[in-house]
């Protein structure tokens, strides 16, 4: 360990002093973009002087500025304090300014003396991981101010965030290095650290390197602002944490699984079929991976609700040409094949009893220990097991040329042999530790093949797959066998939503179960399941029969494709649903915000939430007294559709004989009309700045809503939304949205420049060849002289205030002027 320079001083750690963290929330923090800075790499970086340092001060090299670092590893450069006392304004790196560091008068006090025409000291205080910074020497009145300006550095892919739950209605999402007025605190995935700032008036600016931070407050308050890093912001939850790699998979994947249409009784032809209408459909547009669900497997078939999850390695009869050449004909497409199988669980008792003792059994001997995911579950402790499904995960990757693995059942599965580990091959080993081994082996398989995606299902929130996995399922099932779609299959993604999206595109990508939009979905309905999965980012898997979707619902999906590169702004799981989703743009040429505004209110024929659980526990019941199983699709439904629970309650009463303890299901006998809910749109409570006149446009009825300041409103029918992208006016002609992706310019817009002295503005798109895409430009007041598209054609269409340009090209990108 170097040893410490003249100028640098170790912050020890000292008693914990508490700041005052009420007067820090005094008011509402602002954003205000700022052009990137680069850190001068030349200065090397503070180090600690002793084990139990924490905090370190250090002088740059121009003797005006700060730099602090925690534990050796550098946070903050650039740091300035800004004095305003007196009607007089000094701050630290003033011209003629020079700081001194000196120790202070107790243990982790730091003082660094500010000479200049306004002298005064900073004070750094150490308590634990915590770094307070006040102002002294001056005793400020209300008008006095202190300020303090740094930039903040938290790893190569920073995200600034809310760590704690605010319990406001506002859900927060970025695509870029985006800043937000309601988040303090900068987080470095790769470390599990965050810097959380606390102050009265805190704001963060985007840069190259990370943030601008500017926290302020009163003079004579105690501290100007407190600095904390945060340990283990995901393995306090999440013991398994680690960051997802995302070099190989840069955003969430597009895809098909055949499962929440065809379940179990898939076919053959009927993988081919939907293979070939995706690839027309939606290759193009981004979607990659064709995913073969349950239901190809020997042993596998679901018949009379038996298990689904069957052999590892053979195909079933409604699969005749075997597994290889389906992958080779999925191929054949432009599209890459993937398969389901259920990880560790098995219903084919010809290979069990070839290989009893690769399989736990209980007290009695017995085997038969599994249910949906197989009839027997593996003893994953077992070598001779594991290297053989090792070796069948790289016949299934180089022989049979899946590129896609869909592993389920690993909650189960782990959760049994951890209850029956007393007779595993080796019960000396821990349930995760011994799930983990066998699960990084079938991994390492799947790599004799570069670039093979491993999504791992449990059926629910598998995190002891968390490190090994690219991607995982959040919540249960959207749509079950023998249900019809509703909002039931909205309310599930929900709920995987509110308990994991915080992990998305963090420590994997996260899965809230497939899209669904066909009918009875309404087209509503429809609009709000895609918006929830466009707006989020996260694994995108469509779930419908792709031969015979209406044209309308086809053209939905595509605003969805490919998956834009989003990641949570709220680390931490959520309570309940929220109603104003916030996506906040950065990209290089502008800065944007796009809003999704719900109703998740009941609707006509929607059970009621305070009803669905005892009509699940009623239903339960009656099954065993009937001596009946109905497949899980029809109990969802059933607690959940009025209408189904009617039919349900009208079959009940017509039994001729009724076991005692039967009930009938709870149906209300009326129903107020939901009224629509006003939700309204706060720019300052968003965490928009509240200083700024927003242009709001509306992508699903493509709709200009003005200039607007402060709020907006909408009044929302039951399961309805409204998305709204937010521009800040610029004072001249300016996109204000597309109807190519609902992200409105994330993925399709690569420049935007606009020239002064020409009054030209510059487009330049990245389009689907041969398919439409529309741009709405406003005016401002202008009239739109001339047009010219690089390539194809550009139609016009002219509003009152905003202009709309149809192109259409046989190539990607295309640059449109359009000259004022």
């Amino acid at each position: 360990m170097r040893k410490k320079q003249k100028s640098e001083y170790s912050l020890g750690a000292g008693s914990r002093r508490e700041f005052l963290r009420d007067a820090c929330l005094g008011s509402t923090a602002l954003v205000k973009i700022a052009q990137p800075q680069k850190v001068n790499a030349a200065d090397p970086p503070p180090t600690p002087t002793d084990a139990s340092s924490t905090w370190a001060a250090r002088l740059s090299s121009d003797r005006r500025h700060l730099e602090l670092s925690y534990r050796g590893e550098l946070w903050v450069t650039g740091m300035r304090v800004a004095i305003k006392f007196g009607g007089a304004e000094f701050s630290s790196d003033a011209q003629g300014a020079q700081l001194e560091i000196a120790p202070g008068g107790h243990t982790g006090e730091t003082l660094v003396q500010a000479r200049g025409p306004l002298p005064f000291t900073i004070a750094l205080e150490v308590a634990n991981s915590t770094l307070t910074i006040s102002v002294r020497g001056m005793a400020g009145g209300e008008e006095d101010s202190a300020l303090v300006e740094a930039e903040l550095h938290a790893g190569p892919e920073p995200i600034q965030a809310r760590l704690e739950d605010a319990d406001d209605d506002v859900l927060q999402m970025a695509c870029g290095q985006a800043a937000s007025g309601l988040n303090n605190a900068v987080f470095d995935r790769f470390r599990d650290m965050a810097l959380q700032v606390w102050s009265r008036q805190t704001s963060f600016e985007p840069m190259e390197t990370g943030f601008r931070l500017r926290a302020g407050n009163h003079l004579n308050e105690a501290a100007v602002c407190r600095l904390e890093i945060v340990h283990d912001v995901y393995a306090r939850r999440l013991p398994f944490y680690a960051p997802l790699d995302k070099t190989a998979w840069p955003h969430a994947p597009a895809g098909w699984c055949s499962w929440y249409r065809y379940f179990a009784a898939v076919t053959e032809d009927e993988i081919l079929e939907n293979a070939r209408a995706v690839a027309r459909d939606y290759q193009a547009f981004g979607l990659r991976y064709c995913l073969i669900d349950s239901g190809w497997q020997v042993a596998g078939g679901g018949e009379n609700n038996g298990p689904i999850g069957g052999s590892w390695t053979e195909a079933n009869t409604k699969f005749p040409h075997g597994m290889k050449w389906l992958a080779d004909q999925i191929k054949a497409q432009g599209l890459q094949p993937g398969l389901w199988l259920s990880v560790f669980g098995n219903a084919d008792r010809n290979f069990y009893n070839i290989h009893p003792d690769w399989f736990l059994h209980d007290e009695n001997g017995n085997a038969k220990m599994g249910s949906w995911f197989g009839t027997y579950v593996a003893d994953f402790s077992n070598p001779e097991l594991i290297k053989f499904l090792s070796e069948v995960y790289r016949q299934h990757t180089l022989a049979w040329g899946f590129e896609y693995f869909k592993l389920d059942g690993e909650n189960d599965t782990r959760d049994l042999w951890a209850k029956n580990r007393i007779r595993a091959f080796d019960p000396s080993l821990p349930a995760n530790e011994a799930f983990r081994d066998a699960l990084r082996v079938i991994r390492e398989a799947m790599n004799a093949k570069p670039g093979v995606f491993f999504s791992a299902c449990g059926p629910e929130y598998p995190t002891e797959s968390m490190g090994i996995a690219q991607a995982a399922r959040l919540g249960g099932d959207v749509v079950g066998d023998g249900e019809s779609p509703s909002f039931r299959g909205v309310r599930t993604a929900l709920a995987a939503t509110r308990r994991g999206y915080y992990t998305h595109n963090i420590a994997w990508y996260a899965d809230p179960d497939v899209l669904v939009v066909r009918p009875p979905l309404t087209r509503d309905e429809a609009v709000t399941w895609t918006s929830i999965l466009g707006l989020s980012g996260q694994l995108l898997m469509l779930g419908d029969d792709m031969t015979s979707l209406p044209e309308d619902r086809r053209e939905m999906l595509r605003k969805v494709i490919p998956v834009a590169d989003i990641h949570p702004m709220e680390l931490y799981p959520l309570t309940k649903d929220r109603h104003i989703w916030v996506l906040h743009v950065v990209r290089p040429y502008g800065r944007w915000a796009v809003a999704g505004l719900f109703n998740w209110d009941c609707a006509p024929g929607e059970m009621p939430s305070a009803f669905q659980g005892g009509a699940y526990e009623i239903e339960t019941r009656n099954e065993g007294l009937l001596g009946r199983q109905q497949t899980y699709g029809v109990q969802e439904a059933n607690s959940s559709v009025l209408a189904a629970a009617k039919q349900e309650n009208e079959w009940l009463e017509a039994l001729p004989e009724k076991p005692s303890g039967l009930e009938l299901l709870p149906v209300p006998s009326y129903l107020s009309p939901p009224t629509a809910r006003r939700v309204v749109l706060n720019f300052e409570k968003a965490g928009l700045n509240p200083e700024v006149e927003y242009l709001l446009y509306d992508f699903w009825n493509e709709r200009f809503l003005g200039r607007v300041r402060y709020e907006f409103t909408a009044v929302l029918p039951a399961h309805t939304c409204q998305i709204i992208s937010l521009r800040p006016f610029l004072g001249h002609p300016q996109l204000i949205g597309t109807d190519r992706h609902i992200t409105m310019g994330a993925v399709e817009l690569l420049d935007e420049r606009w020239d002064w002295g020409k009054s030209l503005l510059h487009l330049t798109l990245k389009i689907v060849p041969n398919h439409p895409t529309t741009v709405s430009i406003y005016k401002y007041n202008r009239k739109l002289k001339n047009h010219s598209a690089s390539q194809g054609t550009a139609t016009l269409k002219e509003e009152n205030e905003f202009v709309q340009v149809q192109m259409v090209s046989l190539l990607p990108e295309v640059t449109l002027l359009l000259e004022f």
